[in-house]
């Protein structure tokens, strides 16, 4: 509990302090024809974590237009970015996915949804680590009250 509530406070501290207050075109590599939001980018500034929202190429496109993916893309110098990556399952395995944190050693991801096993519970939030075989199944992080705290618009549709 006590590191939940670390995590959440650090959360919304960088949120609040270091957030932009302008939008800045990245080039064509990241920037496409669909919605690109929610960026999320790495301590280290190399990569760069985004949801893409109605890509054809996104896990449940054909259920439904809107859907919501996490793509990554890394740097190759200051002004340069290397091709998107469409980030595979277990981070897209949901209708509306997203990277709410990286952690510092790029390692750990907090995803948005409750997930146990990678089955998709619901409202929450849910922490997968990277290994030498790719990214484990999200594990939903347990927050007292969080449905009662997490009163958005963002999350009515989950």
């Amino acid at each position: 509990m006590k590191n939940t509530f670390l995590i959440l406070l650090t959360l919304s501290f960088v949120q609040k302090n270091f957030a932009q207050d302008y939008l800045e075109n990245l080039g064509k590599k990241v920037n496409s024809i669909y919605s690109e939001i929610r960026p999320t980018i790495s301590a280290d500034g190399n990569t760069l974590y985004y949801v893409v929202e109605g890509n054809p190429n996104n896990v449940n496109y054909k259920k439904d237009k809107r859907a919501q993916d996490v793509w990554s893309v890394t740097r190759i110098n200051d002004t340069s970015w290397n091709e998107p990556v469409h980030c595979p399952a277990p981070i897209n395995i949901a209708k509306d996915n997203a990277v709410f944190w990286v952690s510092p050693d790029g390692n750990r991801l907090l995803l948005r949804g409750a997930f146990d096993s990678g089955n998709y519970l619901g409202r929450g939030i849910s922490m997968c680590n990277r290994t030498a075989d790719g990214w484990t199944m999200p594990q939903q992080l347990l927050i007292n009250n969080y449905v009662k705290m997490a009163r958005s618009e963002e999350h009515t549709s989950e």
